[in-house]
């Protein structure tokens, strides 16, 4: 833990933003970019699977003051995450 750098009032999508503001136990993180996303995102894995899967957490970087976004899956949004 330590400073939180941000964009837009907005924790960044890096380990001095998301990674340091909030505790993912369980987690293991990287950044991500994909073409179909407008900004930087960080993926979270549980138990480290560093595999895309219905229960990866995506935190993407606000681009404005209108904020983030965060969703389960991939850059595809997951409606309906079944993480059994």
């Amino acid at each position: 833990m330590g400073k939180i750098e941000t964009s837009y009032g907005y924790p960044k999508a890096s380990d001095a933003g998301i990674s340091n503001a909030v505790e993912l136990n369980g987690f293991s993180h990287s950044d991500y970019t994909h073409q179909s996303l407008t900004a930087k995102a960080v993926i979270f894995y549980i138990d480290g699977a560093d595999t895309f899967g219905a229960c990866t957490l995506v935190y993407q970087e606000a681009t404005s003051s209108a904020g983030y976004q965060i969703w389960f899956g991939s850059d595809t949004k997951a409606t309906n995450p079944d993480c059994r």
